[in-house]
């Protein structure tokens, strides 16, 4: 067999290649705020148009309906910044008068069970002392928090905008989308965006819902309890149940950690509520209102809140649920599902194979 040599070409060739790869992704991570702010205006495109349209069948104008939703939402807004915001501050004061004394009850603690790692836990001066020591670097990068502020509300501004504009007159938008495809797989691009508007609905109707149930039965339970932060901790939960598996976890850990200091029995009652509550959603919840439209395995939901979290920090965890629906949906149409075919109960079979560790004979 004819031994094969690396000749120049095939260097030149590698070099480019390596130079092209490179090029392309440090273009990619120029414009990848551009990418997210265009990202949020079609995934609210997707969401709000079929209530346009359905405005739109009864002879009100597209503008007139873009307009009074936009309104609606700025109220939303300006109700919550009205009403939850100072009660959330209230609270967050009272728990950040509180804490030394969660932390001088848990040195007391430690001091009598473990005195050993009493002494790792520092006091609550110290902990004062090292945010007095820290608040000068933190000032002086103000004017960078500043202009990312900044930075942020041009683009809610940008997005607010534009997603007006693109729900008001959409169908040039749209034709000019579907001129960049021949027209044998048109059909398939219809298809596959009609698919993803309708996930992107059922996505975040079933997450409003899932968060105003979550938060509400959280706020009640921690508030039996006697939580002085039940609506503080209530408002996380809801939240955080932007991101699935993760986002309960998280919201949970809180409470749970402040219960512990003050009596292990009240942290176990603390564990019971939340588990009841996380499983009432998982059941019923999720099950009802989203109805299996976003069949998505944990395992990948964490690949993507990984994944969005590194390039775009909690704006992306946050979208990391639509990002892998989406991304699901175009791999599905236009990979899977044209290969696979009648091999559907092949590949079951194949992957069983693989799971169980059992070799084909």
């Amino acid at each position: 067999m004819e031994e094969k040599h690396l000749t120049a070409v095939d260097l030149r060739h590698a070099v480019l290649f390596a130079a092209f790869v490179y090029l392309a992704i440090k273009f990619i991570d120029a414009i990848a705020g551009i990418i997210l702010v265009f990202g949020i205006i079609v995934l609210v495109s997707l969401i709000l148009n079929p209530l346009v349209s359905w405005l739109e069948r009864y002879r009100v104008p597209r503008i007139l309906s873009a307009s009074v939703i936009a309104l609606l939402g700025l109220s939303a807004i300006f109700l919550f910044i009205w009403f939850v915001v100072p009660r959330l501050a209230e609270q967050f004061s009272g728990f950040a008068a509180d804490f030394p004394s969660y932390i001088d009850h848990l040195q007391g603690w430690l001091r009598r069970e473990m005195p050993g790692a009493a002494k790792r836990i520092p006091s609550a001066d110290m902990l004062a002392g090292e945010g007095i020591r820290r608040i000068g670097p933190f000032l002086g990068g103000l004017a960078g928090y500043a202009l990312s502020f900044a930075n942020l509300l041009v683009s809610l501004l940008i997005v607010f905008i534009s997603t007006i504009f693109a729900i008001s007159n959409p169908r040039p938008i749209v034709q000019g989308f579907l001129a960049l495809f021949p027209p044998e797989p048109r059909q398939k691009v219809i298809d596959t965006v009609q698919s993803i508007s309708l996930q992107m609905r059922a996505w975040i109707l079933g997450t409003l819902i899932n968060m105003f149930l979550i938060f509400i039965l959280t706020w009640i339970a921690l508030t039996i309890l006697g939580f002085k932060a039940a609506f503080l901790f209530a408002v996380l939960a809801g939240v955080l149940e932007l991101v699935p598996i993760l986002g309960p976890i998280a919201a949970a850990a809180p409470p749970v950690l402040i219960a512990l200091v003050q009596n292990p029995i009240f942290a176990l009652w603390v564990v019971v509520i939340y588990t009841i509550i996380q499983q009432f959603e998982s059941n019923v919840l999720v099950p009802l209102v989203m109805g299996g439209k976003l069949r998505q395995h944990p395992l990948s939901i964490i690949f993507f809140i990984l994944v969005m979290g590194g390039i775009y920090g909690l704006v992306g965890v946050f979208l990391a649920v639509p990002t892998a629906a989406v991304a699901k949906t175009i791999v599905n149409k236009f990979y899977i599902e044209p290969r696979i075919g009648s091999e559907e109960n092949h590949l079951a079979e194949e992957a069983e194979q693989i799971v169980s560790g059992r070799a084909e004979v």
